[in-house]
């Protein structure tokens, strides 16, 4: 991920050439992995697991069960 990123700034100034209004300052890229219910964390291995996705800097770690959590609240939000 942090290649592409790389690969983006890098490339940005052609990128705007052949796409006027596009802009990149400082990008954060996302990574969708697993499902931590299916992996059955205990808390350590939990902790570990926030602590090493709290400390990247330009990349989000995000589980599938956090998209569908969101998901869902989202529908029940806009459904009442």
């Amino acid at each position: 991920m942090l290649e592409y990123r790389h690969s983006l700034l890098s490339n940005l100034p052609a990128l705007s050439f052949q796409t006027p209004g596009l802009r990149a300052a400082h990008p954060v890229s996302m990574v969708i992995i697993g499902d931590v219910e299916r992996e059955q964390m205990n808390e350590n291995q939990w902790r570990s697991f926030e602590l090493f996705r709290t400390s990247l800097r330009d990349v989000r770690i995000i589980t599938y069960d956090e998209i569908f959590a969101g998901i869902s609240m989202l529908t029940e939000a806009l459904s009442d």
